[in-house]
């Protein structure tokens, strides 16, 4: 069988003579094969490499940032959110405002200070431009979801609540 050579964390293959590849190599392995091995042992090490990757897969997979509060799934570093299993699709800036306020459950944020978190400009209109986006988050859950999530503060601002 080839001759396995460890090379900075990679496994490298040096072929003997009378080996060949199996498979393009996409799954970031190569598998080498003399011709004069069984089909049986061809297989074993088919499934040993396929095994390997499937672990290293699965553990990149765990390892992938969620928030999770009833019914509500965010992933930050992909900007997805899924509402009772179902994917909800947010512009840059709802995303934003969401994340802020997930973040934080339970605090309160005046209009002024979402705005200030979420936009790199000068406030203009500061008011309307976050009820808008307030409302638009509110009404793309709602296809989903009895939740709001966002609760109004009167007098003061918003705040995450899940229970809502």
């Amino acid at each position: 069988m080839a001759n396995c050579v460890q090379s900075k964390g990679c496994d490298l293959y040096e072929p003997d003579r009378n080996s060949y590849l199996i498979g393009d190599g996409n799954i970031g392995y190569i598998l080498l094969a003399e011709f004069d091995d069984t089909e049986k042992a061809i297989l074993n090490e088919i499934m040993a490499v396929l095994k390997r990757y499937s672990a290293k897969y699965k553990c990149e997979e765990e390892n992938i940032r969620k928030i999770v509060f009833r019914g509500l799934v965010i992933y930050p570093d992909q900007r997805r959110i899924l509402a009772a299993e179902n994917e909800v699709f947010l512009s840059h800036y709802e995303f934003d405002i969401l994340l802020l306020l997930v973040n934080h459950p339970g605090w309160v944020f005046t209009k002024e200070q979402i705005y200030e978190a979420v936009w790199d400009d000068i406030p203009v209109s500061v008011d309307a431009k976050v009820e808008c986006m307030i409302y638009s988050i509110r009404k793309k859950f709602r296809e989903y979801t009895d939740r709001q999530y966002i609760r109004t503060v009167w007098g003061v601002g918003y705040k995450f609540d899940p229970e809502t």
